[in-house]
């Protein structure tokens, strides 16, 4: 056993819950129309399998609009962070 870390940078679909704001509570799974393809439920779903097989999950987030990526980096809207751990946002659309 060991620790490890799971890296994805993708473009696709919107998610949901883009209402709220920063510091916000996030619940899943979401409740939109377009719940079976959300990326931000997708992402939820993945840590809650880890969790469920026995993986210690201590550090997961769902970054929109990542700083890191170029063009990014200085967007006046800057990134939006969603802790898929403790369920809150960090900054807002």
């Amino acid at each position: 056993m060991g620790d490890y870390v799971v890296r994805v940078h993708a473009v696709g679909g919107h998610g949901c819950q883009r209402e709220k704001k920063h510091g916000e509570k996030l619940t899943w799974p979401c409740v939109g129309p377009n719940c079976a393809t959300c990326p931000d439920n997708l992402a939820h779903e993945f840590v809650e399998k880890l969790r469920a097989t026995g993986n210690s999950v201590y550090v997961a987030s769902l970054t929109h609009w990542p700083a890191e990526l170029p063009g990014y980096a200085n967007s006046p809207l800057g990134e939006v962070r969603d802790d898929l751990v403790g369920g809150t946002r960090r900054g807002s659309f």
